[in-house]
């Protein structure tokens, strides 16, 4: 696949510089300029893309000094820091069962084994050269993921709870991906009500269980739990939270609004968190088709505070 992405990139009329370490970025007052090379020799050029880590950037590669909002940015805990591993494979037919990118989630009593919880499969239809002839290519990504922002609260979670008031209703609270407990431990022990909450990834439910020991939580209820699978199915509540699982995919983010209008009781509420570049637009979208209502409860530096009512 490599090669064949090569041979593209050069009938593009591209050329590829290999085995040449960049040593310098030189700049035109604001602008870059050219490269330098550890030999000596330079290219010139209208513009650059740089992938490097920002660190190896700025006060390297470029003479200046990481600007304030990327430092910050960078610093931030609320970045959601993984590694991936990626190989592709070439299939024995043109198109793929699939358009674009399918989530495929391990089953339950393999993740122990694997060490992760879903494989991204990607198809390349859309530049029919990448693969042979007759053939198709399959790009498979594997993410090793970091608890999500594991020293601090994070942001949206913390804007969250700064809106979030149960209503009225007896039914228990459900927090559906849960990570490891911080909103639905919090939301318990303000208001002295009884939680539920789901977390797929093993390493984050381990902590929910430490956290509610830590904080010696009541009347909350832990599940290692895809989605709703493990609830019992009798199990109905007043509000669903949630800072869904972005990276998962659509696919799963809506699953989550899906099983929450049929979880929760009439009068119930969902309340989600999500930035606006991230998908809250078309969360709202979705929620307003499927509950007939979605309010806009706060927006706070990106992110939105959603609410729809089950009536």
């Amino acid at each position: 696949m490599a090669e064949r992405m090569t041979a593209r990139f050069i009938s593009l009329g591209g050329v590829l510089h290999l085995n040449r370490e960049v040593v310098k970025i030189e700049l035109e007052g604001k602008k870059a300029a050219k490269v330098v090379f550890a030999d000596g020799s330079s290219l010139e050029g209208d513009y650059f893309v740089l992938t490097p880590d920002p660190k190896l950037i700025f006060g390297n590669l470029l003479d200046m000094k990481m600007p304030a909002a990327l430092q910050k940015q960078y610093e931030s805990e609320e970045m959601h820091r993984f590694s991936s591993i990626h190989a592709a494979f070439a299939c024995d037919e043109e198109k793929p069962p699939f358009n674009g990118d399918y989530i495929f989630r391990i089953p339950r009593e393999k993740r122990a084994n694997f060490g992760y919880d879903h494989i991204v499969l990607r198809e390349f239809s859309h530049e029919p050269s990448f693969a042979p002839k007759g053939k198709s290519i399959i790009q498979t990504m594997i993410f090793c993921d970091e608890t999500f922002s594991k020293k601090y609260i994070d942001y949206g979670s913390f804007v969250m709870l700064n809106n979030f008031i149960p209503n009225n209703l007896s039914e228990p609270i459900l927090d559906m991906g849960a990570g490891y407990g911080a909103l639905g431990i919090t939301i318990s022990k303000l208001y002295n009500k009884e939680v539920h909450m789901c977390e797929i990834n093993e390493r984050a439910y381990n902590l929910i269980k430490e956290n509610i020991k830590v904080n010696k939580a009541q009347d909350i209820y832990a599940y290692h739990s895809d989605l709703f699978e493990s609830l019992p199915n009798e199990l109905k509540f007043s509000s669903v939270v949630t800072n869904p699982p972005i990276r998962a995919g659509k696919q799963v983010v809506f699953a989550i609004y899906d099983g929450a209008f049929e979880r929760l009781v009439n009068g119930g509420e969902l309340w989600v968190v999500i930035q606006k570049k991230q998908g809250a637009p078309s969360s709202k979208a979705h929620l307003e088709e499927l509950f007939g209502n979605c309010e806009i409860v706060d927006k706070d530096k990106g992110y939105y505070i959603l609410k729809s009512i089950k009536k």
